[in-house]
């Protein structure tokens, strides 16, 4: 979660992604980690605002 205050939110978003996607749907236990984990990430007070798109014109 502290990844959202000190780091750019689309790289940590990339990383969600990047390591979602690692994770194996036939693997039970690796399956409930993935959504505990989506979870916790939900769950930042500022979640809603973070998804929110930015204007990146220069």
């Amino acid at each position: 979660q502290d990844c959202f205050t000190y780091m750019d939110r689309g790289f940590v978003f990339q990383m969600i992604s990047y390591y979602s996607e690692q994770f194996k749907d036939s693997d039970t236990q690796m399956r409930e980690f993935k959504f505990e984990f989506l979870q916790v990430i939900c769950n930042h007070e500022h979640y809603i605002p973070l998804n929110l798109p930015l204007d990146v014109r220069g």
